[in-house]
Parts: structure tokens; sequence; C-alpha cells
């Protein structure tokens, strides 16, 4: 009889033991990652910009996988926001600050860099959304209707990711003739660590089906070629251009300011 207790508590403990590991390697699975270069809104605290903190800032996977896809039915917010929550890290949100982190010319070769805190396969892709005014609207179609060719690759758009990536770099080709005052520039990571179903072919495999993604915005110029922008546009951009840098100085005022 002592024997048998003495087994079965040994089958208890080799079970808890057994569920902890487990629970450990789920902690571990998921994928975290920020949009480094063009440094993301929720980011931009850790390169001084005196902005809010966000020690979230790698967690911008629209709410996790159940909230995306079975309470809101695979929507997010465009920069990684729940669909059904609060949207921080949009225009008007808390993170949006307005402070244009980087300034590109039309047609240029960009390097967009990304970290990942935790590695899970999958693909990147970025796209952009050109605005007039920084309070314009972000909506899901302007970044569908402008993604951004991978350099020296015609008509590819994502990026694979392999299991040994930690700080990823991607060189992109920004469009020519798009230039913009205001432009937001996203980064997604879809994940590809995890069991589905493939909507076409209808076959399981890791990858496949509903996959955990990530987003990260952030706030750039896209100036337009001076070779062939005309007089009366050189002066409005020249007029935009001498506001950028007198807001430049105010905000790295600021940021000096609040490291004293």
């Amino acid at each position: 009889m002592d024997k048998q207790r003495v087994l079965a508590s040994l089958r208890t403990l080799i079970l808890i033991f057994y569920f902890l590991c487990i629970s450990r390697t789920f902690h571990y699975v998921q994928a975290h990652g920020r949009l480094w270069e063009p440094v993301a809104r929720s980011s931009m605290w850790r390169k001084h910009y005196g902005t809010p903190t966000n020690y979230q800032d790698n967690e911008l996977y629209c709410g996790g996988v159940t909230v995306q896809y079975k309470k809101n039915g695979g929507k997010c917010g465009v920069c990684g926001d729940p669909y059904d929550g609060p949207r921080p890290n949009e225009v008007n949100g808390r993170f949006a600050t307005g402070i244009i982190v980087r300034n590109y010319t039309e047609g240029q070769q960009v390097e967009a860099q990304v970290q990942l805190t935790a590695n899970h396969k999958g693909w990147f892709m970025f796209t952009l959304c050109p605005k007039k005014k920084y309070s314009d609207p972000e909506p899901l179609d302007c970044f569908e209707t402008h993604p951004l060719q991978i350099a020296g690759k015609n008509n590819t758009y994502k990026f694979p990711i392999t299991a040994d990536m930690k700080l990823v770099k991607v060189n992109l080709s920004l469009p020519k003739g798009l230039s913009c005052p205001y432009c937001v520039f996203r980064w997604k990571y879809n994940a590809g660590n995890s069991w589905g179903v493939d909507p076409v072919t209808n076959e399981g495999c890791i990858g496949c089906g509903n996959q955990e993604q990530f987003y990260g915005c952030a706030d750039v110029t896209i100036f337009p070629d001076p070779n062939k922008t005309s007089s009366a546009s050189k002066f409005t951009w020249n007029k935009y251009y001498l506001w950028l840098l007198l807001t430049a100085a105010l905000v790295t005022g600021s940021v000096y300011s609040a490291n004293i």
C-alpha cells in the first residue's frame, strides 16, 4: 500500500513538473519585436525623444491571437492596438506625438531595422500611408495601396525571417513620385510558429492559417526629388522644411532639458 502511494506521489510530481515545463515553453514561444529604424511611436522614448514611455512597445500584437481572431474576426488597429480598444499608437493617441523621426527623398533606398526580442520565423512587410496633415486619419487601405518593395527584388514585398535573426536589417525602395510632409511608415510582422490550416489547400502546417501579428508605426517625411520639382512646389516644400528644422530644434532642446 505504501509502495502504491509512493508511486502515485511520484506520478503526481512528474505531471506537475511536466506542466510547469510546458507553461514555461508557452511563455517563451510568443514572438515579440519592435520597429527600431525608423523608430516606432511607442519606442521613441528609448532613443531619448522625451516621449511617453511604453515598456510593452514590443507587444503591439492586436491584443493577442485570441482577441484578434476570435473576438475581432482577424481585425487589428493599423499600428498594433486591439481593434476594439483604445488606439494610443494611432494619430491623436498618446504615443503619436507628431515628431518626425526620419527624412527621406522619393525613390530613395532606405534601411529599416527591427529588433526581435523573440523570433518565430514568419515574414515582415513594410507599407506607407502618405498624409497632407498630421491629424489626417490613417485608414488600413492607405497602407495597403502603398507597399514598399524589397530593394533589388522586383515585385517582392515580403521579407522572410529565419530563426537566427535578432536585429533584422531590410533594404527598401521608396516609390518614385510619392512625397509627403507626413508619412506613416508601418512594419508588419506575421509570425510563423503556430500550427494552422492553409485556407487555400485546406492542409495543416506550421505557419499556416491565423498567426500572431505585430505592428509598428513611425512618422517620417518624404521630400520630392529636387530635380523634378517645380518652382512653386519647391517654395512650398522650402517653407515646410524650415518649419521642420524649427520643430526639430525645439524637440532637441526639450529632450536636452529633460535629461539635465
